[in-house]
């Protein structure tokens, strides 16, 4: 369901901003789309988005190349479904507290051998990326 909070950055500095959703429970859609984002209903699977009815979506819009910034449930999802070519790992210098949630990663599921990575910094922060 439509999570984003309304005062996330990302309603003042994306050019173009597509949410997908599978349930409007919260009745904050209008919220979202008179911050100017385009919003489009997906179906469920298992009570979240279907990640193949979304990328549907996606390229139904012609969308080809899709940024995610996710947590550690979406990822796994992405991985473990094969949908993901290429991953950057941001690993930035900076203490997150007690209150961080780690990268969930379940033993159960096979990801995606990796054919490539690589190491480089941007500023402070160190990226890794793997290419599946």
């Amino acid at each position: 369901y439509l999570q984003t909070p309304s005062g996330t950055q990302v309603f003042s500095t994306a050019k173009n901003l597509i949410i997908l959703y599978c349930d409007d429970r919260d009745n904050r859609l209008a919220l979202l789309q008179s911050f100017g984002a385009a919003c489009y209903q997906v179906s469920a699977k298992a009570g979240r988005i279907n990640l193949y009815s979304a990328l549907r979506k996606l390229g139904e819009l012609g969308v080809h190349d899709v940024w995610l910034e996710v947590g550690g449930r979406l990822l796994q999802s992405f991985l473990s479904n094969r949908l993901c070519h290429r991953f950057l790992l941001y690993v930035a210098p900076k203490m997150l507290g007690s209150t961080a949630l780690s990268l969930p990663v379940k033993a159960q599921y096979t990801f995606p051998t990796v054919k490539h990575v690589e190491v480089f910094c941007l500023g402070e922060d160190t990226i890794i990326e793997w290419l599946f």
